[in-house]
């Protein structure tokens, strides 16, 4: 089993922006992805620690809210296996599982982060 907390991430609705007829990652993402790196590595995970999981896993993330603002959960999980992936701490997030969404019981505030918790998983019969 693998943990990890990350700061909480764009919505996939904030990742890519449409300029004229090019998509692109927004900045805030490209910005996100390299806090969120470096918090991997930081946390003894990824391919530079050798801490990772390969093959089929199941990921369970419990998010903070920000702000009293409503929001989809659902938003927070392509970022969140983006980076995982890019920082070699999952193989490849197409090895998904099962993947459960929850939000946390903590106060809304700055700060607000999503806790990771990654285990192997037998891939379906």
């Amino acid at each position: 089993m693998l943990t990890v907390s990350l700061p909480y991430p764009p919505s996939a609705n904030a990742i890519w922006r449409n300029v004229g007829t090019k998509t692109l990652v927004s900045a805030p993402y490209r910005k996100w992805k390299a806090l969120a790196f470096m918090e991997i590595t930081t946390q003894g995970l990824g391919r530079l620690k050798r801490k990772t999981l390969t093959g089929p896993y199941q990921m369970t993330l419990l998010a903070d809210r920000p702000d009293n603002r409503r929001r989809d959960l659902a938003n927070l999980e392509k970022a969140i296996s983006d980076a995982l992936t890019q920082a070699g701490v999952i193989e490849d997030d197409h090895l998904a599982q099962r993947i459960t969404l929850a939000w946390s019981n903590r106060q809304p505030g700055k700060g607000a982060r999503i806790w990771i918790t990654l285990e192997s998983a037998r891939a379906p019969d």
